[in-house]
């Protein structure tokens, strides 16, 4: 599957959220899709994992507030400012968005890969 194929398919699922599993199962299946790499967890089944993913993305979130509010009320801030601050909240991202299918603890080692960039995930 290109880029543009899994961009759109990825909004179809979207759109199809509230369909039963069973259905889009079927359908990542007819599309040659492996459905169990789409799936994320979730609050009621994973709350612990549930717990990290909410954690990383609230401290994105925080971080990313943060930084705006450094670049408006600081007339010096820098682009080496910049590149750390804006690289911490991508690294809280990177987590969050590998964290979302894994299930049990995550190692230290699997942290720190997980801090990287995903190379499954498409600009939208």
């Amino acid at each position: 599957m290109d880029a543009n194929t899994g961009h759109a398919f990825g909004i179809f699922m979207a759109s199809v959220g509230a369909l039963r599993l069973r259905l889009r199962r079927r359908l990542t299946l007819a599309l040659n899709i492996n459905w169990k790499s789409m799936f994320m967890i979730n609050k009621s089944v994973n709350p612990d994992e549930w717990a990290g993913l909410m954690y990383e993305l609230e401290d994105a979130h925080e971080h990313l507030a943060n930084l705006i509010a450094d670049i408006e009320k600081n007339p010096e801030f820098d682009e080496v400012d910049f590149q750390v601050q804006l690289a911490h909240v991508f690294s809280h991202l990177n987590r969050a968005w590998h964290r979302r299918a894994i299930v049990g603890e995550l190692s230290d080692e699997k942290w720190e890969a997980a801090s990287f960039f995903p190379t499954d995930l498409s600009p939208i």
